[in-house]
């Protein structure tokens, strides 16, 4: 069993000594974070209405006819697409039906980039919602809108053997500018849609038009059937056009799965599309929000202090209610211990790490601000033709780091057993790998194996991922885990010019030394306080799928690769929140 506790380290002094002699000699240059104007045009397949936030991924149009085409191939003819009844529900034709079913069976094996090029939006959208009953069946339609009601239909018996899937899901909404009412089928929704009782949320969708449906009101309904509802959240990430309803597809604490190469690009050109100060500021913004959480979490905890320290004082010493009462009070410590040094974290102006690794999906997709030492970059070239189309990328750059908790941890690792008996390696860290994936680098940063590089990223929390160190250090394999962030750019973090005021170096040297007796004094009641519960284990990832510290070692030497994921993939990869 690893224990792990927390503890102040005389090291720790040095650290804070450092940063204010930092500060002290002047502010931090930060190198390509200058003003950059308004965030950059989305890509060219990104619709975003005039006065909303909606964003739908918007087809090309180059190949209107590939649909018809596709669906002749797979069978279903004219003949077919005609022999649905306009003005009624698809489910009163038992026929209608079938050809649903066969679309959802044929559809989800369509790459994306096939639906992009199949796929007609704008004016060609205005004209099907105007056209006659029987035109334009079997065209794909790119579009956006909200969805209200998701209905889950289970398939039985023979037709989910024939078919290979035991459910679909019937989703009703709006869709373009006039809020056309629309009936989509699809076999994959998020997971959080179905445990919601009403559901209004964004989404864009390219889906084959089969006709109309039964009356919404004055309106006949749309049908369509779509391989997938992209979700875009009330969120940074939904408000740039990612599909976050694709995250029900990243598995925390493993490696990279052909089934996550989809967000993790979509991610990727959304960072890309995103000025460096804006990205930067988007960071800001959330670290505030963060610090607002931080202080209402400890008004709570400080206002549960009394009774709790009424609680033991009203026990019989010795009783085992005394003893609780003890246990909870350092539990209580600790929490606020531990709050102290994230709110210092926090307001130092940097994100946290342990969040990322103790509850990763509530993280996801969250942008974050790290500062770190970056160690290694590598460019990394994408092959995979659809991915280059699509997003208009050919390359982006890993960044290897080491970055710094906002506490030391102890991690005891049970190494081999002899005779009966446990050996343990134990380590102290308050150093731990993370993991960038960036769209491009500033002015003075290039790929080099080995750097000693100050930088702050401005990213968004993609998972906890595994890689193993093997391939590079040519010794036995050893899994290690780290934190996996995707943004725009980093920014580097250099001393200021030369040149300084003689009048203001007098001056910091007078701050310097106040400072110093400052630190060395809430030190001390740091100690004193935390040696109540400094046995105490702090758990890492419990709960949510979180990963552990026992297989990490800090050697940043010994870095990932994301090469694999740049190869064209044999099949296309499946987005299963729900199927």
């Amino acid at each position: 069993m690893q224990t792990i506790s927390r503890k102040f380290q005389p090291h720790l002094l040095q650290r804070a000594l450092g940063a204010i002699l930092l500060g002290l000699c002047g502010q931090l240059h930060v190198v390509g974070a200058e003003e950059d104007g308004p965030v950059a045009a989305p890509f060219e397949d990104l619709i975003v209405e005039p006065g909303s936030t909606q964003a739908a991924l918007q087809g090309t149009g180059a190949d209107r006819d590939g649909s018809l085409q596709r669906l002749y191939d797979y069978g279903i003819t004219p003949q077919q697409l005609a022999a649905h009844a306009d003005g009624q529900p698809l489910e009163k034709e038992a026929q209608s039906v079938e050809l649903m079913l066969k679309l959802l069976l044929r559809l989800d094996s369509v790459p994306p980039g096939t639906m992009r090029r199949w796929a007609l939006g704008g004016d060609a959208f205005e004209s099907l919602t105007k056209a006659r009953p029987g035109e334009q069946r079997g065209l794909c339609y790119a579009v956006s809108g909200r969805v209200m009601r998701v209905q889950e239909i289970k398939l039985e018996g023979r037709d989910a053997d024939r078919l290979q899937f035991r459910r679909y899901y019937r989703c009703s909404g709006v869709v373009g500018p006039a809020q056309t009412p629309v009936t989509v089928y699809t076999r994959h929704v998020p997971r959080d849609w179905l445990k919601q009782e009403k559901v209004d949320e964004r989404i864009s969708l390219m889906g084959i038009y089969l006709g109309r449906g039964a009356p919404v009101g004055d309106e006949d309904a749309l049908v369509m059937v779509a391989p997938r509802l992209s979700w875009h959240s009330d969120s940074l990430l939904g408000d740039l056009g990612v599909d976050v309803g694709l995250f029900g597809s990243v598995t925390d604490g493993s490696r990279i799965a052909r089934s996550e190469q989809e967000v993790f690009y979509q991610i990727l050109a959304a960072a890309g599309r995103t000025g460096v100060a804006e990205s930067l500021r988007n960071a800001q913004r959330e670290l505030k929000q963060r610090y607002q959480e931080l202080l209402e979490r400890r008004r709570d905890l400080t206002e549960r202090e009394p009774a709790l320290k009424q609680r033991m004082a009203a026990a019989p010493p010795g009783s085992e209610a005394a003893h609780e009462a003890r246990s909870e009070l350092n539990r209580h410590a600790g929490e606020l211990a531990r709050l102290a040094l994230q709110i210092e974290r926090v307001q130092s102006g940097a994100s946290e790490l342990l969040p990322m690794l103790e509850d990763p999906r509530r993280q996801q997709g969250k942008i974050k601000l790290i500062r770190c030492l970056a160690r290694r970059i590598v460019e990394v070239k994408i092959t995979d033709p659809d991915i280059r189309r699509r997003y208009d990328m050919d390359h982006y750059y890993q960044i290897d780091a080491l970055g710094t908790l906002e506490l030391t941890v102890r991690v005891r690792t049970p190494q081999e057993v002899q005779d009966g008996k446990v050996n343990y390696d134990t380590k102290e860290m308050w150093s731990y790998p993370v993991t960038f994936c960036v769209r491009t680098l500033p002015e003075g940063l290039s790929p080099a194996e080995q750097l000693h590089e100050e930088i702050v990223v401005p990213a968004f929390f993609f998972k906890n991922w595994s890689y193993d160190t093997s391939d590079l250090e040519g010794h036995s394999s050893t899994r290690r885990v780290a934190p996996l962030l995707i943004g725009r750019e980093p920014i580097r973090l250099l001393p200021p010019p030369s040149g300084s005021n003689t009048l203001a170096g007098v001056l910091s040297g007078v701050l310097f030394a106040v400072v110093v007796a400052g630190i060395w004094l809430a030190v001390w009641r740091a100690h004193r306080a935390d040696r109540q519960f400094q046995s105490r284990l702090l758990g890492i990832g419990a709960g949510g799928g979180g990963v552990t510290l026992e297989e990490l070692d800090i050697q940043v030497a010994e870095a990932p690769n994301f090469r694999h994921l740049s190869e064209p993939a044999n099949e296309p990869a499946e987005a299963e929140e729900v199927s």
